[in-house]
């Protein structure tokens, strides 16, 4: 009986500090925006995080066909979560899609950040931004952005 009431406690222990000890849906430190290329300069070794995505008008083509990317000195990052809303306005809803990438530890040294914004290749074609679309919901990068940002 001893056994039980040890195994109810620990687990009831858990399930209160648990959540208590870090919100995996919070960005860490400042902002740093990819959104033009070129030079930046932050504080080394302190937090921060990178937070890009859309915002749609209409669900004309599924929200999940438009994507977000991330790679650090050529190589691909995991977003650390995805926040997803809906806002309605005047002109009706408006469905938003962001990646967080946080970086709690910060970095140090020169660091190359690429940004990578994807949607369906018939968004693309309706934009112009392309003369044919063999594929409408083929992913088409567009946008990339270079940033180099030396923590220092």
């Amino acid at each position: 009986m001893k056994k039980y009431a040890l195994v109810i406690s620990l687990v009831v222990l858990l399930l209160v500090v648990t959540p208590a000890l870090a919100n995996p849906h919070e960005p860490s430190g400042s902002q740093i925006s990819l959104f033009f290329s070129g030079t930046q300069e932050f504080p080394a070794n302190t937090a921060f995080y990178i937070r890009h995505g859309w915002s749609q008008e209409s669900v004309e083509y599924p929200l999940g066909l438009f994507d977000f990317g991330l790679e650090v000195d050529g190589v691909w990052v995991n977003e650390t979560y995805v926040e997803r809303s809906t806002n309605v306005g005047e002109e009706g809803p408006l469905f938003d899609r962001v990646w967080v990438f946080n970086f709690p530890a910060g970095m140090s040294g020169e660091h190359t950040f690429k940004g990578h914004w994807y949607v369906p290749c018939q968004v693309a074609l309706d934009a112009g931004t392309v003369t044919e679309c063999p594929i409408p919901g083929f992913p088409y990068e567009s946008k990339t952005t270079e940033v180099v940002i030396n923590f220092q």
